[in-house]
């Protein structure tokens, strides 16, 4: 690049109301919307398959009736679903409410699924926006493009489970601060940032500190600076207005505009900053790269922030608090004593330590190597087009590495390979502060190994000294960045490594509905990696770099999507015995008008036998269908207080042995241990 000119990559919106990358955003909107809905439909039937969707579901109901637990039925073992709670006479659901809250409304439209969709649509468009403003038009699409083909997006969108509302809502509260930090409309965006910031504590509180910490350390360094102005009495200096020289070389598109760089003293500034579609005259009308508040004024939209996110985080404690008598109360360990974060014997089934939070963590992000983009080294498909059956084996009943056979490795993702050019671009001759920071970082991994041979990593105290010293090394650039774009990519580079780290302390892994726990970093992963694309769209105009660049970009997104989000998605078809022809074969049965009690005899009978059926039964046990297991078997009775409670419904029995179904006119299955009777998954 000839030194009397620089690029400039990192610019501010265009001016034009609605330019053609808005067009292009809207459009993967719309394709999000699109493959959510055909996903919950094809894949998941819209019903749950997962404990944790039936647990959701059934709060989510409860709470569209006006009720945060209700009186538990009797006897409560016959409408038993898992991770719904039973106690002191209430019922209630282990999770905190902040997912089921936002899913309720889409019990009340009687489209469930549509939560997800919307919300996935949203979030890619709200990735165009923040990546459109942070960095240029290019990241903007390139990002949102990423998110909306995401495998992992796409499953989970297509699911009943929270992480697409967390990931929105994580996306909300940083393009809402980054409003704040633009300098207009404060208290509005303040508000904003509140509630995206408060759905995501109520949703998933881990998350939510991940998410939430590098910012809050971004606004006490910004009170910071803003308060010592105000001590000096003075603001920050202008910059001297000097003329700028504004040409476009001959490919006149978006992006050929260039400034003089000769004329610019401060890198960051000729770097970051563009003319909309006329060049200034002086560079003092380019906004610096951090404009300085009063105290008072940077404090404002802080506060209101923080008033909005403890309101809504709120709901978390008067949930507990109507449920067991206590704000403070973990529900999750009402299920599972050990269900809890931490370290040490009060964690895990067996236990938790740093040794295995590390070595879960390789395992998970193995697997998030491939579904975060799609793209790995190795293929998983079959002639016909479906998945080899030991890899959706693998991911159905494995949470190990992804994807080996004995010591070889057979499929390696690679959705990271641009993470570090995203980096190099961003922050080019401060890049070797990357590579140091990136050095030590690891080297404090091989650390917890190596340390007194490995003794310490089953040590609790030294598991907490370790993860918060990893902690502290990850947030510690923020305090340094003052260039805006600089901050910002470390920013979203924190709300995803710090997931990782922070995740650490949890007993379980996660790989089953792909790597969940991880979900909440796409945004800032997708528009970290969007970064190097976008500077080949651009690099070499007059060679036509865009439409090549975006070309292929298109090529890239439709093979992942042929060759690996299709056969990774669709092996979790029927998952966990769990169909809609239990639903049909009920109907069809049917030889009145009246609603259907199924009573389901058997006295070794687990969740997945009648997870439809749970699936369509409501909380206050008034839905069409209504499931009820005679746990004593034929005779006994539970059978007749389950049907004292229902004289006016139509009786359809069926038995059930651990995961399997059958009618008392047909044979029962020979294996009750993995399905049969009329499941045909």
């Amino acid at each position: 690049m000839p030194s009397g000119n620089r690029e400039v990559l990192f610019r501010p919106m265009m001016s034009r109301s609605f330019p053609k990358s808005a067009l292009v955003a809207l459009l993967l909107a719309f394709f999000a919307f699109y493959m959510s809905a055909l996903i919950s439909r094809t894949v998941f039937n819209r019903i749950p398959h997962l404990e944790d969707e039936v647990a959701y579901l059934f709060q989510a109901r409860t709470y569209a009736g006006g009720h945060l637990v209700i009186p538990s039925p009797e006897p409560r073992r016959a409408y038993w679903q898992p991770f719904v709670v039973d106690q002191n006479g209430m019922r209630f659901g282990k999770y905190t409410p902040g997912w089921s809250l936002q899913l309720a409304l889409g019990v009340l439209m009687g489209q469930t699924w549509v939560i997800n969709a919307f919300l996935a649509a949203l979030t890619t468009a709200l990735v165009y926006r923040l990546g459109r403003e942070i960095f240029n038009d290019d990241v903007g699409v390139i990002a949102a493009a990423l998110t909306a083909f995401s495998p992992i997006a796409l499953l989970l969108a297509g699911s009943l489970m929270g992480h697409t509302a967390a990931l929105f809502a994580a996306t909300l509260f940083l393009y809402a601060y980054w409003r704040i930090e633009r300098g207009r409309h404060l208290l509005a965006w303040g508000l904003v940032a509140g509630i995206g910031l408060g759905l995501l504590v109520a949703n998933r509180p881990i998350t939510g500190i991940a998410v939430g910490t590098p910012l809050i350390l971004r606004s006490g360094v910004r009170l910071v600076w803003a308060l010592v102005t105000d001590v000096r009495g003075r603001q920050t200096k202008p910059m001297p207005t000097q003329p700028v020289a504004a040409f476009s070389l001959p490919y006149t598109g978006e992006g050929a505009n260039m400034l003089s760089g000769a004329q610019i003293d401060d890198e960051a500034t000729a770097m970051y900053h563009l003319a909309p579609l006329q060049a200034p005259t002086t560079v003092d009308q380019l906004e610096p790269p951090s404009r300085a508040r009063g105290f008072v004024a940077t404090l404002k939209p802080l506060i209101a922030l923080s008033v909005i996110t403890l309101m809504l985080a709120a709901i978390v404690p008067i949930n507990n608090t109507l449920a067991v008598g206590s704000p403070t109360k973990d529900l999750y360990t009402l299920v599972w004593s050990y269900d809890r974060v931490g370290f040490g014997t009060c964690c895990g089934r067996s236990g938790h330590t740093l040794e295995k939070g590390i070595r879960q963590a390789g395992f998970d992000l193995s697997l998030t190597s491939a579904d975060l983009f799609g793209w790995q080294i190795g293929s998983m498909m079959q002639p016909d087009g479906t998945i080899k059956p030991e890899m959706g084996n693998h991911l159905l009943t494995q949470a190990n590495y992804w994807y080996k056979e004995g010591d070889d490795w057979v499929l390696i993702g690679i959705s990271w390979i641009l993470l570090p050019f995203g980096f190099l671009v961003a922050y080019r001759r401060k890049a070797s502060f990357v590579v140091l920071w990136v050095a030590v970082a690891f080297s404090w991994l091989r650390f917890a190994s190596a340390y007194q041979d490995g003794a310490q990593l089953t040590n609790p105290t030294f598991a907490w000294l370790w993860i918060i010293t990893a902690l502290v090394w990850l947030y510690l650039p923020l305090l340094f960045w003052r260039n805006r774009v600089r901050a910002w990519t470390w920013i979203l580079w924190c709300t995803s490594a710090g997931l990782i780290i922070l995740q650490m302390t949890y007993w379980i892994g996660s790989q089953l509905y792909s790597t969940r726990y991880y979900f909440e970093g796409l945004t800032g992963l997708a528009l970290i990696s969007a970064i190097p694309i976008a500077w080949l769209a651009r690099r070499f105009p007059r060679y036509h770099s865009r439409p090549i660049v975006y070309g292929l970009l298109a090529l890239v997104l439709a093979y992942s999507l042929y060759f690996y989000s299709t056969p990774r998605i669709s092996t979790l078809t029927d998952f966990n015995f769990i169909d809609g022809s239990q639903i049909a074969a009920i109907n069809a049965r049917r030889t009145t008008d009246k609603p259907v009690l199924v009573l389901v005899n058997g006295t070794s009978v687990k969740w997945r036998a009648t997870g439809t059926l749970m699936g369509v039964t409501s909380p206050y046990l008034d839905s069409d269908i209504v499931v009820a297991w005679n746990y004593s078997g034929v005779d006994g009775s539970v059978k007749q207080q389950i049907l004292d409670r229902f004289p006016d419904r139509e009786v359809i029995e069926m038995n059930a042995q651990d995961n399997t179904w059958w009618f008392p006119e047909e044979t029962a299955p020979t294996n009750t241990s993995t399905g049969g009777g009329n499941y045909t998954g």
